[in-house]
Parts: structure tokens; C-alpha cells; sequence
């Protein structure tokens, strides 16, 4: 029994050892180290004060108002990415309050230093992007300027809650 028991714990070490190089190997792996993501980014943005962050995940919630919010998330493992998310609580028509859209991702653009505010700026402004429906709810928008082109995407999803991104990644 005795050698029974001893065998078993062998196993087990020998499993623990052999779970613990795997994760070690897979952090590794990661091209972006997410133990340095903090929320540093947002400390000095007074119009962000009261968000609140969530260091395993990387991402901060701000409540604007009594029907919007906002996420911002950064950081990643095989990409970085940047992201702010809009979320209101009803449903609004995209085509109806396109400027509205636009407009909250402006002000954001320009909060938020690594994003490239004036860029994203001057396409919504001069008409250099473009609009791909998946459906009557569910819109893409590619920025047409070629410094941000390929980093750069917008999602609209719209059916009882509002919600749309700004996402900014690095591959």
C-alpha cells in the first residue's frame, strides 16, 4: 500500500512539473507582456476620473451618464490591442445617429494619447472611411486613410442595447 501511495505522488509531482513548464511556456509565448499593462494611461485624463479598473482583465469601466458607459480595454499576448467601447442602454438607429457615433468617438480618439485622434478626426470629418451593413443592426467601419487603415476598425451593434468600438491593434 505504502508503494502504492509513493507511486501516485511521483505522478502527481511529475504532472505538476510538467503543467507548470507548459504555462511558463505558453506566457513565453506572449509577444506582449500583460503583467506591465496598467492603468497608468488613464490617471491624468480628468474627463475619465471616476473609472474603475479591473487589473486582470486590463480594462477600466466608466459610467458617463445614466444611459451610457464606456470600457476601455489595452493590453494583449500575440496582439495589443487598444479598445473603447460605448454601451447605451437602448437601441439607437445607426443611420439616424451616425454624427452622435461619431462624435463619442472623436472625443475619446482625442483623450486617449496612443490613439491617433486628429487622423481619425479628419476621416470622419472628410468622408474617408467606409461603411460595410451585415445587417440592419450590425455595421463595420474601415478607415480609408492609409496610416491607419490596417490598425485601425469600428463596430456598430445595435438590437434592445447600443453598442460600438473603437479598436486599435498591433500584430
Amino acid at each position: 500500500m505504502k508503494h502504492l501511495v509513493f507511486i501516485l505522488f511521483i505522478i502527481i509531482i511529475s504532472n505538476n512539473v510538467v503543467f507548470s513548464q507548459v504555462s511558463l511556456n505558453n506566457t513565453q509565448d506572449c509577444i506582449f507582456d500583460q503583467t506591465t499593462q496598467t492603468d497608468e494611461f488613464l490617471k491624468n485624463i480628468e474627463e475619465l476620473k471616476d473609472y474603475v479598473w479591473f487589473d486582470d482583465e486590463k480594462k477600466a469601466e466608466i459610467v458617463l451618464n445614466d444611459h451610457w458607459s464606456l470600457t476601455i480595454k489595452r493590453g494583449g499576448c500575440d496582439h495589443f490591442e487598444l479598445s473603447a467601447e460605448f454601451f447605451y442602454e437602448r437601441s439607437l438607429d445607426f443611420k439616424t445617429n451616425k454624427n452622435l457615433v461619431f462624435d463619442n468617438l472623436i472625443w475619446i480618439a482625442n483623450l486617449l494619447d496612443e490613439f491617433e485622434g486628429d487622423i481619425i478626426r479628419q476621416c470622419f470629418e472628410n468622408g474617408k472611411y467606409s461603411i460595410t451593413e451585415e445587417n440592419e443592426n450590425k455595421f463595420f467601419i474601415n478607415f480609408l486613410d492609409v496610416r491607419i487603415y490596417e490598425s485601425y476598425l469600428m463596430t456598430y451593434n445595435s438590437d434592445k442595447t447600443t453598442t460600438f468600438i473603437l479598436s486599435y491593434t498591433i500584430y
